[in-house]
C-alpha cells in the first residue's frame, strides 16, 4: 500500500556571522557553525520504520546579502547548507530565506527624561508570585491556539494547578510603549489526569507593550517565548515530552498600580514544549495564572 506522510525535521543552529559593508547600501556576510538536526520519521500500520527517527549534530555553511534601507532597517537574503548524512540516509539540506530586519537604537537620556516627567513608567526589577488553576477550564488557551486565532500554543498534557515564582529585570525600553526584560523563574505544576508533580526552572525573555497609560495605572500586553527550561519529568500523564530540556512560553496582560506604581497584577496562560529538538514533542498546557508582583 502506498503511504503518503510527512517527515518532519528541525534544525537548531549555533553560528558565527562575519559581515562586510560594500558601499553605503549593501552588506555581505558569511555564516558557519554547528547544527543539531532532529528527524521525526514514518512508521507504517505494522510498526515498521519506513523512515527512522534520528537526532544528530552536523555543520552548516552559508552566506547572504543585506540591502540597507536606512541606518535601522534592511532587507535580507541568505542561503545555508547542511551536508548529507549517509549513515542514516539523510539528504543534504539547503535553506533559502528572505526578510526584513531592524535595529533597536537606544533612546537618548534627554528623550527618556522627557517621557519620565510625563509619567510613563518602566520598572527596573520585579519579583512576582502566581497561582495557576483550571477551575474555569482551558477556554482561553484553546481560543488562541486555534486556526481562527493562532497566536499561541495549546498542549497535549493539561495542568490542573501550579505555583510560580519569578524575578524580572529590564534591559531595554523605549520612550512610551516597548520594553524588553530578562527573567528567571521556578514553577511547581500538577497534571490534570494523574496528578503527577512537575518542577521547572526557567530563564526567559519578556516583551511588554504598554497599551494604556494613566495616573492611576499602566496596562500592558505581555509575551515571553522560547525560555530555556529544565523540568523534573520527561513523561507526564503518559505524554512523551521528549526530554527534560524544554522551552517556556507565556502570554497575558497586566497592570502596574498603586503609589508610584509599585504593585503589579498579571493574568496569563502558558505552554512548555521542546520545539522539536527531540523526536517527540509532547507539550504542557498551563491554564490561567493570576500573578501578583512588587516593583523593586
Amino acid at each position: 500500500a502506498r503511504i503518503n506522510r510527512t517527515v518532519w525535521m528541525t534544525y537548531a543552529n549555533l553560528t558565527i556571522k562575519p559581515q562586510l559593508p560594500i558601499g553605503n547600501n549593501f552588506t555581505i556576510n558569511g555564516e558557519a557553525g554547528l547544527t543539531l538536526v532532529t528527524r521525526t520519521g514514518i512508521i507504517d500500520e505494522s510498526g515498521n520504520a519506513l523512515v527512522s527517527d534520528a537526532n544528530f549534530a552536523s555543520y552548516l555553511v552559508g552566506g547572504g546579502v543585506k540591502y540597507n534601507l536606512n541606518k535601522r532597517q534592511g532587507l535580507n537574503f541568505s542561503v545555508v547548507y547542511t551536508p548529507v548524512k549517509e549513515a542514516i540516509k539523510q539528504p543534504h539540506t539547503t535553506f533559502i530565506s528572505a526578510g526584513f530586519s531592524t535595529k533597536l537604537i537606544p533612546y537618548s537620556s534627554e528623550q527618556l527624561d522627557r517621557t519620565a516627567k510625563l509619567g510613563y513608567f518602566f520598572p527596573k526589577q520585579i519579583i512576582q508570585a502566581g497561582y495557576a488553576s483550571n477551575i474555569i477550564g482551558y477556554g482561553v488557551n484553546n481560543v488562541v491556539s486555534t486556526n481562527i486565532l493562532p497566536i499561541f500554543w495549546g498542549g497535549n498534557c493539561e495542568i490542573r494547578q501550579g505555583v510560580t515564582l519569578n524575578y524580572m529585570r529590564n534591559i531595554f525600553h523605549g520612550a512610551k510603549v516597548f520594553s524588553l526584560d530578562w527573567g528567571a523563574g521556578f514553577s511547581y505544576l500538577e497534571t490534570n489526569k494523574l496528578e503527577e508533580k512537575i518542577y521547572a526552572l526557567s530563564i526567559y525573555p519578556v516583551f511588554r507593550l504598554m497599551y494604556l497609560h494613566s495616573r492611576q495605572a499602566d496596562a500592558y500586553f505581555y509575551y515571553s517565548i522560547a525560555g530555556p527550561t529544565y523540568t523534573s519529568r520527561a513523561v507526564a500523564d503518559n505524554v512523551d515530552l521528549g526530554g527534560r530540556f524544554t522551552f517556556q512560553d507565556n502570554m497575558g496582560t497586566g497592570l502596574f498600580i498603586g503609589e508610584n506604581k509599585k504593585t503589579n497584577i498579571e493574568l496569563r496562560i502558558g505552554h512548555y514544549s521542546n520545539g522539536n529538538l527531540y523526536t517527540r514533542n509532547g507539550s504542557l498546557k498551563i491554564p490561567l495564572t493570576l500573578c501578583f508582583g512588587y516593583v523593586l
